[in-house]
């Protein structure tokens, strides 16, 4: 079976580094080289770090100042050795079988991509009762196909550590992550609307932690910008791609979730900062002209469970608020 290469950014890592590792470096599938970057974190994740690099040889340790972690992950996607790259965030863990069922999936199909499900786990690392996509392993997409299935459903989200790609077919991308909030999502966007094959694996082995501390955690007004200019990026690139319509409707429900949250938990936010926010032109621009267009695309097909439902829901409680 080919190599595979792992980046592990670390920052402040300390309290869930341990359980990280243990579970990268016990996966069953052992041909690969684990890249861990030290992102200059303040606490003991360096020497936690260096002392499993001195346990197992297959780890490359490299530590510097704080803010380069992006950039490093680019250079690793340029100079890793295996056939495929995987991500892993500091704080999450793995199933031990993770990384063999992405591999033998992506080896069978000979796919671009191979695109899991996940776990929420909270910060003691017990199972939260929270959405995750129920996929078909062994489904594959072919072409825009794909880029649509992202832009249009839950079953493939903006996140890089839930999928397995080919290095090659990264190479030949062109795309790099940029050190912006948020780091992952325009960048699998557009690694996905070039995507020729992908292949769905069922497994719901990666454990993703909700912890408080992160930075998407922050309820933080710029947060929510960060995340609305995102998402108005990947509607652009949609436009461009031939997928107008169903990036509109990415970028209405995306926002609308978005603005929701803003909306449940805003004594989080300074509230003279949140007002302005809210008065914005672009939110008004996105709650007002392209919600009833994406009301209509919803309309069709939702029913009490669905997830359209709860987003019929909340546009109504956004849209009674920012109209």
């Amino acid at each position: 079976m080919p190599k595979l290469s792992i980046y592990i950014p670390v920052y402040n890592g300390e309290k869930y580094i341990e359980k990280c590792l243990d579970s990268v470096i016990n996966q069953s599938y052992r041909d690969v080289e684990i890249y861990i970057y030290n992102d200059g974190s303040q606490d003991n994740s360096f020497s936690i770090c260096q002392w499993y690099s001195e346990k197992d040889t297959r780890i490359i340790l490299e530590t510097g100042e704080n803010g380069h972690s992006i950039e490093k992950m680019n250079e690793f996607i340029q100079k890793a050795s295996g056939k495929y790259i995987g991500f892993v965030d500091h704080d999450d863990e793995l199933a031990l079988d993770f990384f063999e069922q992405m591999i033998s999936y992506l080896e069978k199909t000979e796919a671009d991509c191979a695109i899991s499900s996940y776990t929420y786990i909270d910060e003691k690392g017990n199972i939260l009762p929270w959405y995750s996509p129920e996929l078909k392993t062994g489904e594959i997409l072919y072409g825009r196909d794909t880029f649509k299935r992202f832009l249009t459903s839950l079953d493939i989200e903006g996140f890089r550590w839930n999928k397995v790609y080919k290095k090659e077919f990264f190479i030949d991308s062109k795309i790099c992550f940029v050190n912006k909030f948020p780091a992952d999502i325009y960048p699998e966007a557009a690694l996905l609307s070039k995507i020729n094959k992908a292949v769905f694996v069922g497994t719901k082995g990666y454990y993703y932690r909700q912890s408080t501390t992160s930075e998407v955690a922050k309820c933080r007004v710029d947060n929510i910008k960060g995340f609305i200019d995102a998402f108005s990026r990947v509607m652009l690139l949609g436009q461009q791609v031939g997928c107008k319509t169903e990036a509109e409707y990415y970028l209405t429900w995306r926002c609308i979730n978005s603005l929701f949250n803003a909306v449940k938990d805003y004594k989080m936010y300074p509230l003279e900062e949140f007002k302005k926010f809210c008065k914005s032109t672009s939110v008004r621009e996105i709650t007002g002209n392209t919600l009833p267009q994406s009301l209509k695309l919803l309309s069709h097909k939702y029913d009490k469970k669905s997830f359209e439902y709860r987003i019929y829901i909340k546009a109504m409680i956004v849209y009674a608020i920012f109209r």
